[in-house]
């Protein structure tokens, strides 16, 4: 397996994620270390919270650091309350954006400020403040 997960790692470049979505708990540590040696921006692992415990102790007795074991995104996912198919590769797909973006993954009924952030804009508490003199682009109008 550790062959196969450095193969597959080799192909990804500096700030690409690595998902790990294999269904064998097996693969799980060969494969996450495998990624932790690589400059990527982010890596993820699916399961249940008792299954991420499990990883945790295998990742720590096959000598992977704590600050290493810490780094995935595990459970990977948001919490839409989706339990098909379906719904759990919308939860990913929506945690993925929301890391790559640096944003929280909340509602944004529950944040302050403008709903897409624009060059120029920074956060002053929990409100965005805006230099004028960064050109934005024009929302687009609703017909």
């Amino acid at each position: 397996m550790g062959d196969a997960a450095a193969e597959v790692t080799s192909l990804l470049a500096p700030g690409d994620r690595r998902l790990h979505m294999a269904h064998d708990p097996k693969s799980d540590v060969p494969v996450l270390a495998e990624a932790f040696g690589r400059p990527l921006a982010c890596v993820g692992a699916r399961g249940c919270r008792r299954t991420h415990v499990r990883r945790l102790q295998d990742l720590a007795g096959a000598g992977v650091a704590p600050d290493d074991a810490a780094k995935p995104y595990a459970p990977l996912g948001l919490d839409p309350g989706g339990a098909t198919p379906q719904g759990t590769t919308v939860s990913f797909a929506a945690e993925l954006i929301a890391v790559r973006g640096g944003r929280s993954g909340r509602s944004r009924s529950l944040l302050d400020g403008a709903v897409h952030p624009t060059a120029g804009a920074y956060r002053v508490g929990r409100s965005a403040v805006v230099d004028r003199s960064v050109s934005r682009p024009a929302c687009p109008r609703r017909r």
